[in-house]
């Protein structure tokens, strides 16, 4: 299991996430936070269903 810190940058505090997990630039997410602390990142992604004709 990795280990991270967090740091503050500006009035955000900011986790860096590593090369290895594949992320992209600009790529954007979905964050909840359980009762229990543990934080979730959900990519969003595009709407499968967008250009779907009938038929």
């Amino acid at each position: 299991m990795d280990k991270v810190k967090a740091r503050k940058q500006g009035n955000a505090i900011m986790v860096t996430l590593a090369k290895k997990f594949n992320v992209s630039e600009g790529q954007e997410f979905y964050i909840t936070q359980e009762k229990d602390g543990a934080i979730s990142l959900i990519p969003k992604i595009e709407d499968y269903f967008a250009d779907v004709v009938e038929g």
